[in-house]
């Protein structure tokens, strides 16, 4: 993307009463950033969803030199933007009405890694909240999951510093600008997360960390991973928020159970009582669940496939699944055949007990 688009692109961020949404139509509209500026107002307010007030809002704005800044910001410190356009932007995250319309990082990792885990919690942590972000490191260390969380106190910085010491990438999503770090006691952290991973926001240099910017942090965190771990939580908090979002977004959510008299355990109590989360009864058999088990399983998997009986379309879809999960319509583009078809061959294949569905028409093979 040229900088003129980028150019453009930062500074539609900063129109007021757009947002992410709105951004997103209007540049599928008008074909890109620079155009919406230059569309007069009438053919602004003939836009599905802009009107008067946005078109208004578009043709008054003035402050292009924050988008200047913030390009010249980037340029000195090493920071990337992805833009939601970009083949680079988190897939998942893409699937999200909510989205950001672009990405910073800072540092080197693969936002579209095969498995992605978000893991959040108090700030208050316990130790058996901290053991257990030890024992969910141990048990992803052959996966090589990216590792995602908030960089706040408690769970989320064991999260992080866990993931480092096991080795598996880690990105840190913030609330704020590339321009600091907080809390400023996680600045090391952050620094070895660069090296190891990437620090993410959607904020601006200028942009502090400011309450109503932690809500916008946890769709993030819920919306570009597969499964959300909940380790410990109080029943209100932005781990509960990030728990809510991400069942919205059909993701994977567990919790961690602990008594029901400590207080940071209610959350994680409440969401399994719920049916929004599922109880967590160790961190391998969480690993199980999702089918991230190391090659001497997959080699398994191909042994079962040659004792039962299959077709051969029975076998082009297994091994499509093979490579990872996939979702009904990626099966469909990736094999060519009907989707009538493909519901009929993953449906012998569950009934075979090869195959097991997942929430949002994604299917995996069974452990």
């Amino acid at each position: 993307m040229e900088n003129s688009e980028l150019y453009y692109l930062l500074a539609l961020k900063k129109v007021p009463n757009v947002g992410d949404k709105n951004a997103k139509e209007l540049i599928a509209y008008c074909g890109s950033a620079e155009q919406i500026f230059k569309m007069s107002k009438p053919k602004l307010e003939k836009i599905p969803s802009v009107g008067p007030v946005i078109a208004q809002a578009i043709k008054q704005f003035k402050q292009f030199d924050i988008a200047e800044n913030e390009l010249e910001f980037m340029q000195k410190n090493n920071i990337q933007i992805i833009p939601y356009s970009s083949e680079k932007y988190p897939y998942r995250l893409k699937s999200c009405d909510d989205s950001p319309i672009f990405i910073f990082t800072k540092g080197i990792t693969d936002l579209n890694n095969s498995k992605i885990i978000s893991v959040v919690g108090t700030r208050n942590s316990t130790s058996y909240g901290r053991d257990f972000c030890l024992e969910l490191m141990s048990a992803l260390k052959n996966t090589n999951a990216l590792v995602v969380s908030g960089l706040a106190m408690g769970i989320d910085t064991f999260a992080h510093k866990e993931a480092l010491n096991y080795g598996l990438p880690t990105a840190a999503v913030l609330a704020h600008g590339l321009h600091t770090i907080a809390p400023p006691s996680n600045y090391n952290l952050s620094q070895q997360i660069i090296e190891n991973g990437a620090l993410l926001t959607e904020h601006f240099s200028i942009d502090h960390p400011l309450a109503e910017n932690f809500p916008k942090r946890n769709r993030i965190v819920a919306g570009i991973c597969d499964a959300l771990v909940i380790v410990e939580s109080g029943i209100k908090g932005g781990a509960m928020i990030t728990a809510d979002l991400a069942w919205s977004y059909d993701r994977e959510v567990f919790a961690l159970p602990g008594k029901i008299t400590d207080t940071y355990s209610q959350g994680c109590i409440k969401l399994i009582n719920n049916n929004r989360a599922i109880c967590i009864q160790n961190a391998h058999s969480l690993v199980k669940y999702l089918g991230w088990e190391t090659k001497v399983n997959n080699a398994t998997k191909i042994e079962n496939e040659n004792k039962i009986p299959l077709t051969a379309d029975e076998k082009t879809i297994f091994k499509l699944l093979r490579e990872k999960e996939k979702q009904i319509d990626d099966l469909h583009f990736e094999s060519g055949m009907p989707l009538s078809m493909i519901s009929m061959l993953l449906l012998n294949l569950e009934f075979k007990n090869l195959v097991v569905s997942k929430p949002g028409k994604i299917y995996k093979l069974k452990n």
